[in-house]
């Protein structure tokens, strides 16, 4: 389990020892979401203070620094990332403040862009179906950006339509076994029904 503790200090945490090993980088970064990937490299997403990603080596304590270069087309376009995931894949994804998603293309070590203009809000969460569709939830809704076109379409809340998204701050997503999208936001728990474009809305009780 990693912790981010402050701008440039982090720690990772083994729950079968109990015990702590503490890193540091040597830049303030931020830590708003952190991937180890199957290379054994710790991706750091900087948050706003918009250096990209930070790609730690935990063997050899040093780290390197992704961002956008505007000499390079084929860098990232955004260096204030937020989110980081991998899909079935193994593609890795990189959700950013305004520009959408990046995909880190590991085979030639570069990014692809996938900039929403339908929708160029704070990415919270990503997820992928079999269809080769990425889910992505926002601040102002959920988007679906079908690969095959570069597609984005967006859904979001609408008044008096209990078939719509319960909520536009969406932080988190799973696909179930059955393929079932289940969107949880700020304000409810929707179920999706991905092939008929419809919600089902669940609300927390006082009951419960």
């Amino acid at each position: 389990i990693w912790i981010g503790l402050d701008s440039s200090r982090f720690d990772e945490f083994n729950p079968e020892t109990g015990q702590f090993i503490h890193y540091r980088l040597e830049i303030e970064n931020g830590m708003s979401a952190f991937y180890k990937d199957d290379y054994g490299m710790l991706w750091i997403a900087s948050g706003m203070t918009g250096n990209g990603i930070a790609l730690f080596d935990k063997n050899k304590l040093t780290h390197t620094l992704i961002g956008n270069n505007p000499q390079n087309p084929q860098s990232m376009q955004e260096s204030y990332s937020v989110l980081i995931d991998e899909d079935r894949s193994g593609v890795i994804w990189i959700g950013t403040i305004m520009q959408g998603l990046e995909k880190f293309v590991r085979q030639k070590q570069l990014f692809k862009s996938y900039k929403n203009t339908l929708n160029p809000s704070q990415v919270m969460s990503i997820t992928g179906d079999s269809s080769s569709n990425i889910w992505i939830g926002t601040m102002n809704g959920l988007d679906k950006l079908e690969l095959s076109t570069g597609k984005y379409t967006h859904y979001e809340n609408e008044n008096n339509n209990p078939n719509s998204l319960s909520n536009n701050q969406v932080i988190s997503l799973l696909i179930d076994n059955s393929g079932t999208l289940w969107v949880g936001t700020y304000n409810g728990l929707n179920k999706f029904d991905i092939k008929n474009n419809k919600f089902t809305q669940y609300y927390h009780s006082d009951r419960d």
